[in-house]
């Protein structure tokens, strides 16, 4: 047993108690005998408490300078780029300039507003976007529903594969882009929900989706283009009470169940049977902490190679941080040691391995020891003042000199392997890969086109031989990926869908298919509880591939039934592409295998923690990272996989300009005590809340409250919603902003006696009832009042008088939403209008402190806003007149969601 060492995580604070410079343990500690070391994140804030500037030892510098409304309206970086933002009078952005340096300024994105004519109100478009202009080309936002989603829209690409330079004057921009024939429709269905009922590509392919009572995917269908009727894809998704899947089946009639243990809600099999032979039986084990200790696949034999016996089981140890220090399990004996793709195994030719890996106290995976078949291993080197890492080149680590020339100002990676040059956009987006320079013809390359969101639009990979150059593109639109090869001709579309818990995937060619596969092949994944896909099967249940895992996603074994066949398999480690550079496209960031490490830096900076190349806090047994910005936790959530269809918009959405992405929040798992104890809640809160009705002062104070029998149930009927999870239905598929205020040192928290949840008598009438137990009165209804739902209690709508407010008396009075949300993250806010007999006039979304993206409307709220607000009462924010933002008093801004 090594001696234990101190880990001393530094926090230092400003007189406001803002936070202002961190260090993590291993600089730190450095500093001690390093006065130059720095922190590894510095922040400096204007005098209304926003970030002005911020410096981090691996993403470099960012300044920003905020407008009247707090939006952002310049800001520069560490590699000398500058954009500005233009807005309209409404604070819309207008136009995105962008300037590298000792470059020209560009306009990269420029958008466009319906008015108020009878045109665009026949469309539902009237002050909505209706074209976005970005580095992609152009979307053409062409109707949308009563819910705020997109029924149709219409995509062209740039002609050119350079970044446009948007001109103002509509006609010159459409001379930059594609003809008008090679543009593509998607259109999509909603329910008066908002859930999507019909997708249709841009190639004329058709999915529906079949939703149970509460709301959750209940079945998927698919109709090709070429087919007369739908297909099934997935169907009869059943759930338990948390909202976990424990069994579906899959339209090739593969069906799967899952086990979880009933104290923790953790994982413990995972079934697909085809008949009654087994294809996939993972059995799962854990610490008591949640760790992954063994994964066994039962579905496999013992195997003998090589005088070793192969057991179908991978085991993983842990240190006290719970970090991965040692995997075993069985590979192929060419598995892949770096970028490249490792050969088509031989099923039988496997072998027993064993990894180890040794962290520094900054969490940088710096040595990883592999004893297998082929013994091997790499070693890193970190900066000595950040986490920029580089390899070892023959036994030599690398200087300081050159790990700061391996990287740009922001921490971009700038060289893939050496001689493999990587170029970065202005955004920070990896722009292009050159695995092969040559100094008499044109190099091999790969480039990459971003949306306005962030998310891959296209991907261009040019090869040459000793004869010719061989051009291949991928272009992502929703619902599909069209894969054109221009040295044979080949067109393929993958019409993409999601199939309960994992995405399946059609492969339609326009032009001939390949030799021994047939057109229109259904493509099933089997995947893990990270979403790995471990076998694939065809429309018969037969399997095309099988694929394991190394811990950190290399591919430790791949073997199907034909190497061409299984060659156009797309969705590997986690439900991820891997690109032909050897990356994994994760939508925000590009991930290394072979490294176990981020190409750059996290877009959200210290979301996950200082080190900002680290990948899932270094154990991806338990952690996953959807989209490259925030891991979540894969063993222990209320809601798998199994999510409720995107809108075809998806991927296309239209973030607030300059605004980190968005990561979808999850929502915290079970607790264990709690469930078992679910009836001694419910009667704890019951009588808590009759001994608060029963204060004589309170009646007199409250008369509407004439039934406390009836106040109880109401009392109770929420507290079985919250426990039977129904919130997280919604909860675990929204893309949700629970952001602070701005400076929350501004509002301190109210007291109990002046949080008040508000309830609804009848349809139309509202009253108050007190949280506190020793609360004597309650305000009258009469007038405007702020209202939170909290993030750590979804089911309740807090309401409290704001400061200031002409009828409510000052001792009833907070001094925002985030007092009234007594510094909790808040999910949702804003304003209610009540009369005096407590009949609700209007309600809003208006909040000086949450600033969602500009273009997200009130659709898919939650559920509690859904129960007790009826929409019609609804007003706007950028709607309301200033005598209402007066009444309410609105500030800027409003948060409202949308579909993940």
């Amino acid at each position: 047993m090594t001696e234990a060492e101190e880990r001393i995580h530094r926090n230092a604070h400003d007189a406001m108690g803002r936070l202002v410079e961190q260090w993590d343990p291993r600089l730190w500690a450095l500093s001690a005998e390093d006065t130059a070391t720095p922190a590894n994140l510095v922040n400096r804030y204007s005098l209304s408490g926003k970030v002005l500037g911020s410096i981090s030892v691996d993403a470099g510098e960012r300044i920003s300078l905020f407008g009247d409304a707090y939006q952002i309206v310049q800001a520069w970086d560490s590699r000398g780029t500058e954009r500005q933002i233009e807005y309209d009078a409404l604070l819309r952005p207008l136009a995105i300039i962008e300037q590298g340096e000792d470059e020209t300024p560009r306009s990269t994105e420029r958008y466009e507003y319906a008015d108020g004519s009878a045109d665009f109100a026949a469309h539902n478009q009237c002050g909505q976007l209706i074209r976005h202009d970005d580095p992609a080309g152009t979307r053409t936002l062409d109707e949308y529903a009563l819910t705020g989603g997109v029924l149709e829209q219409t995509q062209r690409f740039s002609s050119a594969l350079e970044v446009p330079d948007w001109p103002p004057a509509l006609p010159d921009r459409d001379a930059l882009l594609e003809p008008i024939g090679q543009a593509v429709t998607s259109t999509s269905r909603f329910n008066p929900l908002g859930y999507v009922l019909e997708q249709t590509d841009a190639k004329g392919n058709r999915q529906s989706f079949d939703y149970t009572v509460d709301g959750l995917p209940f079945a998927t269908h698919l109709q090709l283009t070429t087919q007369a009727s739908y297909q099934l894809l997935v169907s009869a998704i059943a759930y338990n009470p948390y909202g976990q899947v424990e069994q579906e089946t899959a339209g090739n009639g593969v069906l799967t169940t899952l086990t979880y243990r009933p104290e923790d809600g953790r994982l413990i099999r995972l079934q697909a049977r085809r008949g009654e032979e087994a294809l996939q039986d993972l059995h799962y084990a854990y610490d008591p902490v949640g760790n992954v200790l063994s994964i066994e696949d039962r579905a496999l034999p013992i195997r003998y190679f090589a005088n070793q016996r192969i057991e179908p089981v991978k085991r993983y140890g842990y240190d006290s941080l719970y970090r991965l220090i040692s995997a075993t399990g069985w590979e192929a004996g060419s598995a892949g040691r770096g970028p490249g793709f490792n050969r088509f195994d031989d099923p039988g030719a496997v072998a027993n391995y064993r990894q180890t890996y040794h962290y520094d106290a900054g969490g940088n995976l710096l040595e990883l020891v592999h004893v297998g078949p082929q013994n091997h291993g790499r070693k890193l080197t970190a900066a000595r003042y950040g986490n920029r890492c580089q390899p070892e080149r023959d036994g030599r680590p690398p200087t300081e000199e050159e790990i700061a020339a391996a990287f740009d100002g922001n921490g971009n990676l700038l060289e893939l392997q050496p001689g493999q040059a990587m170029s970065w956009d202005l955004r920070n987006q990896l722009r292009e890969v050159r695995p092969v320079e040559r100094e008499s013809l044109d190099d091999d390359f790969e480039l990459y086109l971003y949306g306005g969101d962030g998310l891959r639009r296209r991907k261009v990979r040019a090869t040459r031989t000793h004869t010719r150059s061989r051009l291949s593109e991928v272009r992502y639109l929703p619902g599909l990926e069209i894969r054109t090869r221009e040295d044979t001709g080949e067109v393929l579309q993958v019409i993409c869908a999601r199939a309960g818990r994992s995405v399946m995937q059609v492969l339609h060619w326009e032009t001939a298919p390949p030799s021994g596969i047939a057109n229109d092949q259904y493509r099933y994944n089997l995947t893990d509880h990270l979403g790995s896909s471990s076998v694939e099967l065809d429309g018969d249940a037969q399997i095309i591939s099988q694929e394991a895992y190394h811990p950190f996603g290399g591919t430790a074994w791949f073997a199907g039934r034909s190497e061409v066949e299984a060659g156009y398999k797309t969705v590997r480690y986690s439900g991820k592409e891997r690109d032909a550079t050897g990356l994994y496209y994760y939508g925000f960031r590009y991930y290394m295998p072979w490294l176990q490490r981020w190409l750059n830096p996290d877009p959200l900076w210290a979301v996950d923690g200082l080190n900002l190349y680290r990948m899932v806090a270094n154990n991806p047994l338990v952690s996953t990272d959807p989209d490259g910005l925030m891991r979540q936790s894969a063993v222990n959530k209320p809601s798998t996989a199994a999510e409720r269809p995107a809108n075809l918009a998806h991927g296309f959405t239209d973030e607030a300009p300059m605004a980190s992405p968005r990561p979808p929040r999850s929502i915290p798992a079970p607790d264990p005590d709690a469930a078992r104890s679910q009836g001694e809640a419910q009667e704890s809160q019951s009588e808590r809340l009759k001994r608060m009705l029963e204060v004589p002062e309170l009646q007199k104070t409250h008369p509407r409250v004439k039934d406390l029998d009836t106040a109880v149930a109401q009392s109770q009927r929420l507290t079985d919603a919250q426990l039977s999870g129904i919130n997280r239905i919604f909860n675990n598929r929204l893309a949700m902003t629970p952001l602070k205020a701005g400076n929350p040192g501004e509002q301190t928290e109210a007291k109990p006696t002046q949080i008040f949840e508000l309830q609804r008598e009848s349809k139309d009438r509202y009253y108050f009832l007190p949280t506190a137990p020793d609360a004597k009165e309650v305000p009258s209804p009469k007038g405007s009042f702020l209202y939170v739902i909290r993030a750590d209690d979804p089911g309740r709508v807090y309401a409290g008088a704001p400061m200031g407010s002409p009828t409510a008396e000052e001792r009833f009075m907070v001094q925002g939403h985030t007092s009234l949300s007594r510094r909790e993250d808040a999910l949702y806010a804003g304003h209610v209008t009540l009369d005096e007999e407590g009949r609700l006039e209007s309600w809003n979304n208006g909040s000086g402190h949450y600033l969602p993206p500009f273009d997200l409307h009130k659709t898919n709220l939650l559920p509690a806003v859904q129960r007790l607000l009826p929409s019609e009462l609804f007003v706007d924010y950028q709607n309301m007149t200033p005598e209402q933002r007066d009444r309410t008093f609105a500030l800027r801004g409003y948060l409202t969601f949308r579909l993940s």
